[in-house]
């Protein structure tokens, strides 16, 4: 887990790196929106017997830690090429599709009762 973090950490610099201020605010989102739906990932493939399920298709019902950590880092790997080597309006979707969709994963998670763990 340890070394997750040190690539998490690489792929956060790469937000500096873009020159557009909003879009640069707007990456910065979509990683903290990321690392909530990640964290709450994590936390439900840890506490199965409480009832929950994962809804995701590609993780299955009821992933491991391993799974979960190998799925969002993948998900941060593509990101952070299409930052790198994507035009604007490419950064710009990218970004704010993961924004939306990990957002609303992560208040929804909330709100049934899922907590944040790492």
């Amino acid at each position: 887990m340890k070394f997750s973090l040190l690539l998490f950490a690489f792929w956060s610099s790469q937000t500096m790196a873009i020159e557009n201020t909003s879009l640069r605010i707007v990456r910065g989102l979509s990683i903290g929106s990321m690392v909530a739906d990640w964290s709450q990932t994590r936390w439900l493939s840890k506490n199965h017997d409480k009832g929950y399920k994962e809804t995701n298709p590609i993780l299955g019902e009821y992933p491991s830690t391993r799974r979960v950590d190998l799925y969002f880092l993948s998900l941060l790997s593509i990101q952070s090429l299409l930052n790198i080597y994507g035009n604007e309006y490419t950064k710009w979707h990218v970004n704010l599709s993961v924004l939306v969709t990990h957002g609303l994963a992560a208040k929804h998670n909330y709100s049934i009762g899922i907590k944040f763990y790492f």
